[in-house]
């Protein structure tokens, strides 16, 4: 086991919300990662690590593509999630003449966010005719989680839509461009790419446990504020910008896994002197919101 990764009993429990959280919508690739992350901490029953190693041995076992938390190529078919996606969806189509319209009854109607999430990404594959005006009926609606409006999205660039959409977040009306609109955490910006890496940097040094979801939580939260206001000031290319974000992501991150935060000392590790505590304090406001949305 690694040494000096111990976990808070709250951090624990956030963990293992977020393997649950990760089998249920067939993320096995990103539970295998946190797997074998939670397997290198120390301090916990053995009865925990055996259930984590019997949970890893399956996974490995049933989906041999995914290894080290990634999904690998099959030497023979060079099969992916997506490619194991697509081939469940033209099954249930060929077989359930209505099977289009149940996943879109499932999306507009399920007060589920996991099942929101299964049946967007089932949608990035069925070939129906009311697929892309529900899809974007669906993501310009006022109510709409911004995680969920995001999957919303990239299912319409995978199936090929182009042009502008409107969507509501955070009480604000934004147009993006669906072309345009980002896959995944290598598609933002470097200088936004660049806050989570001066986290994981610090973190590994202050905090190891915490160094792990600092990637998953600025990556969704990226999604959560992108074509708002504050996804714009997040551009501002200067290091004041970076050490604010920084800061709020870390102390975010402390509270949510049941650290304490020592607002002298992380604005110590982050130099945030008296000019940007008030922007300090707004991002810290909205990554709190993002992380309180995100639990439901």
């Amino acid at each position: 086991m690694a040494d000096n990764i111990y976990l808070f009993p709250k951090t624990l429990d956030y963990y293992q919300i977020e393997l649950t959280r990760m089998l249920e919508t067939e993320q096995y690739g990103e539970a295998v990662g946190l797997l074998e992350f939670l397997l290198q901490c120390q301090g916990e029953e053995e009865r925990t690590y055996e259930e984590w190693g019997s949970l890893l041995n399956w996974l490995v076992t049933a989906f041999p593509h995914v290894k080290d938390g990634q999904v690998q190529p099959d030497t023979e078919q060079d099969l992916t999630e997506n490619d194991i996606l697509k081939e469940h969806v033209k099954y249930k189509t060929d077989s359930d003449p209505d099977y289009a319209r149940k996943i879109i009854d499932t999306l507009i109607h399920s007060r589920e966010m996991d099942k929101k999430l299964l049946a967007l990404g089932q949608l990035s594959y069925i070939d129906h005719p009311s697929i892309d005006k529900e899809l974007v009926r669906f993501a310009e609606g006022k109510s709409l989680h911004p995680l969920i409006q995001s999957k919303a999205v990239q299912t319409l660039k995978t199936r090929g839509v182009e042009g502008e959409i409107r969507l509501n977040k955070h009480g604000e009306t934004i147009t993006v461009d669906i072309e345009a609109f980002p896959m995944g955490p290598d598609d933002f910006p470097q200088q936004v790419r660049e806050i989570l890496l001066r986290v994981q940097e610090v973190s590994e040094v202050h905090s190891p446990a915490l160094s792990y979801f600092a990637e998953e939580t600025w990556n969704e939260f990226l999604f959560y504020v992108y074509g708002t206001s504050a996804y714009r000031q997040l551009l501002e290319h200067d290091d004041s910008t970076m050490d604010v974000w920084a800061a709020a992501l870390h102390g975010t991150l402390l509270e949510t896994m049941g650290g304490d935060l020592d607002p002298g000392e992380l604005f110590d590790m982050y130099g945030i002197h008296d000019a940007l505590v008030f922007r300090f304090e707004q991002a810290h406001k909205l990554l709190k919101s993002y992380v309180q949305s995100a639990a439901g």
